[in-house]
């Protein structure tokens, strides 16, 4: 698994090039305050074990097995593990409402493959990690924050939190928390209004696709 001078949180936030991984002026990434509740807490951390399984999955496979391997593990439990359509609708912000359906779709579909690149480029190597959820889950108003930690067996430890909330009966992840409290889903907001004022739907998803191809190639 690749570290590129990072930690393994901040590789599973989906910091890149594309996303600057800190938060412009002005973002408010700062998740809010939590209690501790132990309440129904195998549905809230079913999609955050679901991914885990799916990370381990695909750096078992490694290098060896390539970039499509792991991204063909990856891609089915992001679809089940993310709410993609309200990460994508608070990302673009107000003018998703003045998005045609079709271009909405495309950019569901472009920051689908970018998150799925993401995870399949980094997460690429395993030597006995383990991933554990970390209890209790905690509460705010409308969802639950789950936490995580990638155990190396030489004792290293990084701790990934996870924003979930129910759609449609279901939990969803709809944010990765960097250090228990960055918000990656602000973090990305920031970078991609720039991109948004740039050149609009059409520019983002451009810059999404490229990132996501560029990451494939250079994985193999």
């Amino acid at each position: 698994m690749r570290r590129r001078g990072a930690t393994l949180a901040r590789v599973a936030c989906l910091s890149a090039p594309l996303a600057f991984g800190v938060p412009g002026p002005g973002v408010a990434a700062v998740v809010p305050p939590t209690a501790s509740v132990p309440v129904a807490a195998a549905a809230q951390t079913a999609p955050v074990q679901t991914l885990d399984g799916a990370l381990l999955a695909a750096m078992k496979i490694g290098q060896a097995g390539g970039f499509a391997a792991r991204a063909k593990v990856l891609t089915p439990a992001v679809d089940s593990a993310f709410d993609m359509k309200t990460i994508v609708r608070l990302i673009v912000g107000p003018g998703w409402a003045t998005t045609a359906p079709d271009m909405q779709q495309k950019l569901l579909d472009a920051f689908r493959a970018y998150t799925v690149a993401n995870y399949a480029a980094n997460f690429d190597s395993y030597s006995g990690q383990m991933i554990r959820v970390v209890p209790p889950v905690r509460s705010f108003a409308g969802g639950s924050i789950v936490d995580t930690e990638i155990q190396s067996p030489d004792g290293h430890e990084d701790r990934i939190s996870y924003s979930v909330r129910q759609v449609d009966g279901d939990w969803k992840i709809e944010d990765v928390l960097l250090d228990g409290t960055i918000s990656n889903l602000a973090v990305q907001r920031s970078d991609f209004q720039r991109i948004l004022a740039e050149g609009g739907p059409t520019k983002l998803i451009e810059r999404l696709d490229a990132h996501a191809a560029a990451l494939a190639k250079g994985n193999g």
